[in-house]
C-alpha cells in the first residue's frame, strides 16, 4: 500500500520547465507595468494639452496675440509628442530587448 498516494502526496504535478507559469506571470506583469507607464504618459500629455488650451483661451480672451499663443502651444505639443515617442521606444527596449544575433 502506497501511503503517498492516499495522503495526496507524491502525485504533485511537476511543471514543464519549458512552460514555467511563473515566468509567464512575470512577463505579463512587466507588460502590464509597461502599459501602465505608457497610459500615464498619455494621460500626462493630455493634461498638459488641456492646460495649454486653457492658456491659449485666456490669451485670446484678453486680446493678446492669439496666433503667437497658438504657435507656442503647438511647439510644446510637438515637444511632448517627441518625448512620448522616445519614452515609448525606451520602454519597448527595456521590456522587449532586441536580441543581438551573435552566432
Amino acid at each position: 500500500l502506497d501511503d503517498g498516494q492516499i495522503c495526496g502526496h507524491g502525485s504533485e504535478v511537476v511543471p514543464d520547465p519549458g512552460n514555467d507559469p511563473h515566468s509567464e506571470n512575470v512577463l505579463q506583469d512587466s507588460e502590464k507595468f509597461r502599459q501602465n507607464l505608457y497610459n500615464s504618459l498619455i494621460t500626462g500629455k493630455m493634461e498638459i494639452e488641456n492646460i495649454l488650451d486653457d492658456i491659449v483661451k485666456v490669451e485670446s480672451d484678453s486680446k493678446n496675440d492669439d496666433e503667437h499663443s497658438c504657435q507656442g502651444k503647438m511647439a510644446i505639443e510637438g515637444i511632448l509628442d517627441e518625448a512620448i515617442i522616445k519614452q515609448q521606444s525606451a520602454l519597448e527596449q527595456e521590456f522587449h530587448p532586441v536580441q543581438s544575433s551573435e552566432d
